[in-house]
């Protein structure tokens, strides 16, 4: 068996257990009981609800619900509540987890990944107080903290480009750092770094005071301006999803794709000796990948900073 089960697997083995439906408005769990069950979203929607505040909106089938009460032997600490009609499987936690490995795997990677997004939010919650964020800013990462502590297996939706950098950007880097030669990582990290532009732009570009250009080719121009090491993020974007890219495009940084890019160590060139660099031009040029990456998103930290976008 794996290490980390496959949600279809982990669903089959639920096939067995007894639906129950609430209806709109009822409670599914209530704050402060103690029911020693388990329960997996079929498909619905839910809220959950602290101190009468909505913390979390789940809809995800194979959110798991009553895990942190059931190993913690402890009451639930949140309502969940149905917004809309919703089905969940129901087990006796002892049982479930005694019997079923799968269910015991999946609920601790659940669990993992919890952690994983709460311990990324704290970092840019230490970031924001260390700078001097406004509240509303700091409200927003607690708010998605608390998010992600309370729901059991489900993953918050990216609605808009402050979700986006903070689920997608902000993750993408720091995963990159840990490891900078990965060139899978790097990959990554160039194609969201470089989709930020698409998200900002959607989102904000029909507001009376946006700053930028009003098309998304001169909005591109804008930000090279900012950060010239953008452009470079856009051509890697690019060619790390072909084998060759069209070369009337005439990318600036003369990427020709993916087969062309690699990721090399201790390179030797001209007045330089780079630890972290990348092959990308066909004259065999070397861009420093980790440099450029800093600071691109150097450059949407204080976008978002400075315009209120988190």
């Amino acid at each position: 068996m794996p290490l980390i089960p496959d949600k279809a697997a982990f669903q089959n083995s639920l096939a067995s257990l007894p639906l129950v439906t609430y209806q709109p408005g009822e409670f599914v769990i209530v704050d402060g009981s103690k029911t020693g069950r388990l329960l997996i979203l079929k498909k619905g929607n839910v809220a959950i609800v602290k101190e009468d505040t909505e913390i979390a909106n789940v809809t995800e089938p194979g959110a798991v619900f009553g895990e942190l009460s059931v190993l913690l032997d402890q009451p639930h600490t949140a309502d969940v509540r149905a917004l809309e009609t919703s089905q969940f499987h129901i087990a006796n936690a002892t049982t479930l987890l005694a019997q079923n490995p799968i269910a015991m795997l999946y609920i601790a990677t659940v669990l993992a990944h919890r952690l994983d997004g709460a311990n990324h939010a704290l970092i840019q919650l230490k970031h924001q107080l260390s700078t001097g964020e406004p509240h509303s800013v700091i409200a927003k990462t607690v708010s998605k903290m608390e998010g992600l502590l309370a729901v059991g297996g489900a993953k918050a939706k990216v609605v808009n480009s402050g979700e986006y950098k903070f689920q997608v950007v902000d993750q993408d880097y720091a995963d990159y750092k840990q490891d900078p030669t990965s060139l899978r990582l790097a990959y990554h990290l160039a194609v969201s770094l470089f989709h930020l532009r698409d998200w900002t732009f959607a989102e904000h570009s029909g507001a009376g005071n946006w700053p930028y250009a009003t098309t998304i080719g001169n909005y591109q121009r804008d930000l090279e301006n900012l950060c010239g090491d953008f452009g470079y993020m856009r051509d890697l974007a690019n060619a790390v999803k072909h084998k060759e890219l069209d070369a009337s495009k005439k990318p600036s940084t003369q990427m020709v794709g993916l087969a062309n890019t690699e990721v090399s160590m201790a390179v030797f060139q001209p007045g330089a000796f780079q630890g972290n660099a990348f092959q990308t031009r066909k004259t065999a040029k070397h861009v420093d990948f980790e440099q450029a990456a800093d600071a691109v998103m150097s450059m949407w930290n204080k976008l978002f900073a400075t315009h209120g976008w988190l």
